[in-house]
């Protein structure tokens, strides 16, 4: 007969397996999408999401 192994996560386990890597993925995505925002179709991706300071640029040219 085998005996059944269960697997506890211990509190370091879960703050280097669980917390740690949440917080760099949080910390990842916020730098990646640092200059996104809803700019409209006219701007932006077929979602209406582009880039912010190339929008605000366009803006100021043509004088809105």
């Amino acid at each position: 007969m085998e005996m059944a192994t269960r697997t506890k996560l211990t509190r370091r386990g879960w703050i280097v397996l669980v917390i740690i890597p949440s917080i760099l993925i949080a910390l990842l995505f916020s730098y990646v999408t640092r200059d996104v925002c809803y700019v409209g179709t006219e701007y932006g991706n077929a979602f209406g999401y582009g880039s912010c300071s190339k929008w605000i640029d366009q803006i100021v040219e043509e004088g809105r």
